[in-house]
């Protein structure tokens, strides 16, 4: 089955002329979309609660603690954003290099 998500294998395999091992192929394929989704769920979620934390910390009204608790929050935000961008390229890496195994 087809669709944008899923790219119809059937195409390839009659491009291709050597065997193409199509179902394994398939297989990661899913396995790396539902990886990249739970990742990116991963990190919404932490982004959400940096940002509740923060909205905890300057709803009280003292403006000296918000702003330190900005600064340590902006600090949190791109250590955060990029342990997330590593974390994504390791997985689409990996999965880059085990379907060109397959193929």
């Amino acid at each position: 089955m087809a669709n944008q998500f899923f790219p119809d294998f059937a195409l390839f395999a009659k491009v291709i002329p050597q065997p193409v091992p199509v179902q394994k192929v398939q297989q990661h394929w899913l396995d790396g979309v539902n990886n990249l989704v739970n990742l990116e769920l991963e990190a919404m979620m932490e982004y959400n609660h940096l940002w509740f934390d923060l909205w905890q910390d300057c709803a009280s009204g003292d403006k000296e603690v918000c702003h330190e608790r900005l600064i340590d929050h902006w600090a949190e935000h791109h250590k955060l954003l990029m342990d997330h961008q590593k974390r994504r390229e390791s997985v689409i890496t990996e999965w880059k290099e085990h379907i060109e195994e397959v193929l």
